[in-house]
């Protein structure tokens, strides 16, 4: 063949080839390349192999996407020295070498059908300055979440270890700094004490030398856009009082434990329970990361503060003390405690007071390491009288503190470093066993399990389609210590910390295109917005944009009215559709979208009807009828109230039932994963 002599150095672009052949092809085989991604890679974006044997086009050959992971199949002739590249979409987005230098071709000379094993050490946007769009650390990932709870987007920062992309069989403890622009913490710049280092240069720097493992370290955003507003880590009594960006709702504590952290456990390796997770924070932080750890020790096993701005209990620990504490009266805590001050609201977000109503067993199953600036700092630079003040009722409850309480220093971002270099081990001390190598995937073991759905099929029916689906990560769970938002009901961590599913909790439209789009193995990448409720930064947007492009999901007209919320849908210049996201899914939709995504085959003409509820004719029959033959559904038995038997006792679908998360997982496991052997997830 004959090479080009050059190719650009800062696109990664291919060095393209020309082949002379003296026979034409003899063949076809099919290539599947298997790819494991760098630690930075965009969990948004999608992951393309381009070649010779598609033209060399860098966005055409999509790869399914698996978090840190892609793989594909192509077709390609046989008997030819194939070459190709790895990008992101683009060549600007293309692979490049560990030191960021041009990457040859990979070659390979195909024969018959064959896997193709890769490895991507950087991407080209990557080698050298930020993380594109952050201005901050290459070496944390920005993730953009949009938040249901809150009614806005959110962005936070994950970072993962150095082997993280090449042990894929591990699972790594989790810690999540507060501050309440966390990327504070990632900033070598924050303020002029950092002497042009950060949090991860400390954490890396204790890596190697042996003082730490491999841990995750996850930034939170906890507060308005532009950090006006701190979320305080806590549900805001009058949210109204604000009208700052990134607030929304306000309900910064539901949005961290009900969606930020179940979202970390869903899309990276971390050991899902309280023997993996701790927290830290400087400052507020320091509030933030006493106050959920206090309210939530069912989810947590370590707890770190710097500094923390606390607030003075009252002698009777039922209200915060307003007289003693005038932090507590500025305006920027209005939104969060309300005007006037709701003391006994506060109190039930405030570290002191809820460890001042905690059991001692509670408090000693934590690892505090709690410390503060000095007296002779107060009172501009250290909160020594606040610490003081938290670490009397920790005391009260026998409570050992595994650090100095004071740490010299000010209240600056140096001081801060240097008590993340004394608790980073002690974290890693305490969350390290729970992490590391895990079991090799098997026909029966399984890392996930739930509280709520007992683990045998003969305790819960839902057992096998859970596990299969969740070992998969096509859904996941809730973390313990919460309560459940349609029953009402406490979820208690109980001895294993492992998070509910909640079965019996009603399916969502938009959830279920996600789970459907997933199980199906839909992948492309999507452009523009078909629905007015589903924008590009929704969480959803790819997956139902994907079912609507293959026709198996539709909109509703604008202009008129909600049926559930009873919201209106103007309409707008384009007169989008409505989709519905948030609307509870009924069990013919489920049908309607899993059996066309599944492309099941009709049932047979004339066929009598399976349910007396579902006739010929009816707008749902056909997908229903679909179902049935793959023995997803059964139904229900007649005779009930309102379902009476007709002469053949056929039982009823209730196609107009709502969908709940135990019948979503057996029919999309059953239609989708047929037999399936539960294997790790990996």
């Amino acid at each position: 063949f004959l090479a080009a002599l050059s190719t650009s150095a800062t696109s990664s672009a291919p060095l393209r080839t020309s082949f002379l052949q003296t026979a034409p092809s003899v063949g076809e085989a099919r290539v599947t390349f298997t790819v494991t991604l760098p630690a930075d890679t965009p969990l948004g974006d999608t992951i393309y192999v381009a070649g010779n044997f598609q033209g060399w086009d860098p966005g055409a050959t999509p790869l399914t996407r698996d978090g840190l992971h892609a793989t594909g199949t192509v077709t390609v002739t046989t008997d030819r020295n194939m070459e190709f590249k790895f990008t992101r979409g683009a060549w600007e987005k293309g692979e490049k070498a560990a030191d960021c230098s041009e990457l040859a071709n990979r070659t390979a000379l195909v024969v018959t059908d064959t896997t193709i094993e890769a490895t991507v050490a950087k991407w080209a946007d990557f080698c050298g300055g930020p993380l594109p769009g952050s201005g901050y650390d290459i070496r944390a990932q920005k993730v953009t979440l949009t938040s249901t709870v809150l009614g806005v987007t959110k962005e936070f920062y994950v970072y993962t270890p150095p082997n993280y992309s090449t042990q894929t069989t591990w699972r790594y403890p989790a810690v999540y700094l507060f501050r309440g622009h966390e990327k504070e913490w990632i900033n070598r710049n924050e303020d002029a004490t950092r002497g042009n280092r950060n949090v991860i240069d400390v954490y890396e720097d204790l890596l190697t030398a042996g003082d730490v493992g491999p841990m995750i370290l996850v930034f939170p955003g906890i507060s308005s856009d532009n950090n006006a507003v701190s979320g305080m880590l806590t549900n805001f009594r009058m949210p109204e009082l604000t009208g700052e960006s990134g607030v929304g709702t306000g309900r910064f504590e539901d949005y961290f434990k009900d969606e930020l952290v179940p979202y970390v456990d869903s899309h990276f390796r971390t050991v899902a329970n309280r023997m993996g997770r701790g927290v830290d924070g400087f400052s507020l932080g320091g509030y933030m990361s006493a106050k959920i750890a206090a309210k939530y020790p069912g989810m947590f096993r370590t707890v770190g503060l710097f500094d923390g701005t606390h607030f003075y209990a009252d002698s009777s620990c039922q209200n915060v003390d307003e007289v003693r504490d005038q932090t507590y009266q500025n305006a920027m805590f209005d939104p969060v405690f309300g005007k006037p001050r709701d003391n006994a609201y506060a109190a039930q977000n405030n570290g002191p007071n809820l460890v001042c109503n905690s059991t001692p067993e509670q408090m000693q199953s934590l690892y505090w390491m709690v410390q503060y600036g000095p007296v002779t700092s107060e009172p501009n630079n250290a909160n020594y009288l606040r610490g003081e003040h938290l670490m009397e009722k920790l005391t009260a409850k026998g409570v050992t503190n595994h650090v100095t309480n004071v740490l010299e220093g000010g209240h600056n971002w140096n001081t801060a470093d240097e008590h993340m270099r004394l608790t980073l081990p002690l974290h890693w001390q305490e969350l390290g066993p729970s992490g590391g190598p895990q079991p090799t995937a098997t026909a029966t073991v399984c890392l996930i399990q739930f509280q709520d759905v007992p683990a045998s099929q003969e305790a819960s029916s839902f057992y096998p389609y859970v596990r299969c689906l969740a070992c998969r990560g096509v859904l996941g769970g809730y973390p313990c210590g919460g309560t459940n938002p349609q029953t009402g009901s406490a979820e208690p961590c109980g001895a294993s910390g492992n998070p509910y599913f909640r079965t019996s909790n009603y399916v969502t439209r938009g959830q279920l295109s996600k789970v459907v789009a997933n199980s199906a193995g839909f992948s492309e990448p999507v452009e523009g917005q078909t629905f007015s409720d589903v924008p590009s930064d929704s969480a959803f947007h790819v997956y139902v944009e994907r079912l609507n492009g293959r026709g198996i999901v539709g909109g509703y007209v604008c202009g008129g009215e909600n049926p559930q919320t009873l919201e209106d849908e103007p309409c707008d210049e384009q007169a989008h559709p409505y989709f519905r996201p948030g609307n509870r899914a009924t069990r013919a939709q489920m049908a309607q979208i899993v059996s066309q995504a599944a492309n099941l085959p009709d049932p047979t003409e004339h066929e009598p009807a399976h349910f007396e509820d579902v006739w010929y004719g009816d707008d749902f029959y056909a997908y229903v009828e679909r179902l049935y033959a793959t023995g997803a559904i059964s139904g229900y038995p007649c005779g009930g109230a309102g379902e009476p038997c007709d002469d053949r006792n056929r039982p009823y679908f209730r196609p107009g039932a709502q969908l709940t998360r135990g019948q979503a997982a057996k029919i999309v496991s059953t239609v989708f994963y047929p037999n399936c052997q539960s294997a790790t997830r990996r």
